[in-house]
């Protein structure tokens, strides 16, 4: 055999390096699917970080806590359905309760998740993990529900005078609140259901107790129906 017939040994392949995105959405798609299999609080950083092939260290360049992580995952929900509404053209009062309702719905498929979430919702943090330093930081998940429910009661205003003399602020803090009470409720007194499928009596009756609630303040003050 002449030394061209030899096998040439083979390259190295390169690895690809990811994109600091990339990075970000394999930590949290790792997360997400640890928090579901074994719970929140049995999974941990160094557990993920395994799962995602990336250092330990690496997690807190995009994530400072697990926590950032749930109010990631709340903050895409509550945005998906949001734009949802906008693109069906319901606003004002009717977008206030339609929104928790289907958020309620929504946290319901997924329970595991979101009895971790409401067990902390008062805490989540803010800022945007991972983002670029120009990038205006983000709200923590209630501030942020709080200020599009302000809009919402906003839309309503030039088209009707309030019964009540309430504030703006004053009304989202309460729809806050009972959006919140309704959540606690559910996932944390062991009424939700434990898996995600078909609706059940269950969802039905959180969706019930917090659309009552919502058009409760919202009628008190004047605006249902609007």
């Amino acid at each position: 055999m002449n030394a061209s017939s030899a096998r040439r040994p083979r390259r190295p392949r390169r690895r690809t390096r990811l994109s600091t995105d990339q990075v970000r959405d394999r930590l949290y798609e790792s997360a997400m699917a640890r928090f579901r299999e074994q719970g929140y609080d049995a999974t941990s950083v160094s557990e993920l970080t395994r799962a995602a092939g990336v250092a330990k260290g690496t997690f807190f360049n995009h994530f400072p806590t697990k926590e950032h992580i749930l109010a990631s995952w709340f903050r895409g929900v509550w945005e998906g359905e949001a734009r949802a509404l906008a693109a069906e053209g319901v606003g004002g009062a009717d977008a206030v309760v339609t929104q928790v309702v289907r958020i309620v719905a929504r946290l319901e498929e997924d329970a595991i998740l979101a009895g971790a979430l409401v067990a902390r919702i008062a805490d989540l943090p803010g800022g945007e993990p991972g983002g670029e330093k120009d990038e205006a930081p983000v709200a923590r998940p209630l501030d942020q529900v709080r200020a599009w429910f302000v809009d919402r009661i906003r839309e309503c205003l030039p088209m009707v005078v309030p019964i009540r003399e309430v504030s703006d602020a004053d009304l989202s803090a309460l729809l806050v609140g009972a959006l919140v009470e309704t959540l606690r409720e559910a996932f944390l007194t062991g009424q939700s259901a434990a898996t995600a499928g078909p609706r059940t009596r269950v969802e039905v009756r959180a969706g019930v107790r917090v659309e009552a609630r919502i058009d409760f303040l919202l009628a008190s003050a004047g605006l249902r129906g609007v």
